[in-house]
């Protein structure tokens, strides 16, 4: 049996991000008008799963009202679930 593999120190914790509500809009409607996936993520810079999750949760995001936010308020993408 080989060593045991511990906590490699060298892994790199990725940091969650939030995505206001506007730019999730701006994505959804740049899909809506014919751009795909792959570009709207190289765009955004963002994973092209990010991307689809955003798709996939178009209608609850849609719903959010921008104007009832405050200014320095992010909605993560986790809140769409």
């Amino acid at each position: 049996m080989g060593p045991k593999k511990g906590n490699d120190s060298r892994k790199v914790k990725r940091k969650n991000t939030n995505i206001m509500i506007d730019v999730k809009k701006q994505i959804i409607a740049k899909h809506k008008n014919g751009v795909r996936v792959s570009d709207l993520a190289t765009q955004f810079g963002m994973a092209k799963s990010t991307i689809c999750t955003i798709l996939k949760n178009r209608e609850t995001i849609k719903k959010a009202d921008v104007a009832n936010l405050d200014k320095q308020q992010y909605v993560s993408w986790q809140q769409c679930f």
